[in-house]
C-alpha cells in the first residue's frame, strides 16, 4: 500500500530504488510508521484465522443454499 507500508519502485529503475532506500534510511520515524502500518495490514487481511473464518462462512452459506434447494 504505497506509501503507507512500503515504497513501490519499478523493477528496472535502480535510481528510484536507491532514492527510496536513501529516504527510508534517513527517516527512522517513517520506517517505524511503515512497519506499524504493515503489521496492521497483515493482521487485518492475512492472518490464518481470518481465512478460516471466511472459508467457514462460505461453506455455511453454500450448505444453507443446498439444504434450501433440497427441501423445496
Amino acid at each position: 500500500d504505497d506509501p503507507h507500508n512500503g515504497i513501490l519502485v519499478d523493477s528496472d529503475d535502480a535510481t528510484s530504488l536507491c532514492t527510496a532506500m536513501r529516504e527510508l534510511s534517513a527517516s527512522p520515524s517513517q520506517r517505524a510508521e511503515m512497519g506499524r502500518a504493515g503489521k496492521e495490514r497483515f493482521e487485518r487481511y492475512f492472518r490464518v484465522e481470518r481465512y478460516i473464518n471466511r472459508f467457514s462462512q462460505i461453506y455455511e452459506e453454500l450448505l444453507r443454499e443446498h439444504l434450501t434447494k433440497a427441501l423445496t
